[in-house]
């Protein structure tokens, strides 16, 4: 991950152990993240702070992740999102990503993925959206 000022990082997962795990690694590096397990709450911080970027389950209770990545999207566009899903019922992960992918998402990983994977895809991102790389 960039090595510049820490970062502001949403993680949205209804699974507390994938999330705090999530949470754990991009703590490390000494960025500053917020964790909430549903996609109502995640849209209602984003909406109310500042961030750099988002990391956002697909399939969750309540609105889910591929409304919250789309209201996301619309209130502000610059703000880069990583989609993760490991499918659900009759959804592959990869029908749920590519839907992710159709409203929004910059990035998509199958759940489960290598943390190496997470923090490369972090780190494309977030060097991709500064002005002059």
């Amino acid at each position: 991950m960039p090595a510049t000022s820490p970062l502001n990082v949403l993680v949205i997962d209804d699974e507390e152990s994938h999330a705090s795990l999530i949470s754990r690694v991009i703590s490390k590096n000494g960025h500053h993240v917020d964790v909430v397990h549903r996609a109502e709450d995640g849209l209602a911080r984003f909406q109310g702070r500042k961030y750099d970027l988002v990391i956002t389950d697909v399939f969750m209770e309540g609105m889910g992740g591929i409304k919250g990545i789309s209201g996301m999207r619309q209130a502000r566009p610059e703000v880069p999102i990583i989609a993760i899903s490991a499918g659900f019922s009759n959804m592959s992960a990869e029908a749920a990503l590519k839907t992710a992918r159709e409203v929004g998402a910059d990035a998509i990983l199958p759940k489960p993925f290598p943390l190496a994977d997470l923090r490369l895809t972090m780190t494309r991102l977030l060097e991709n959206r500064r002005p002059g790389k």
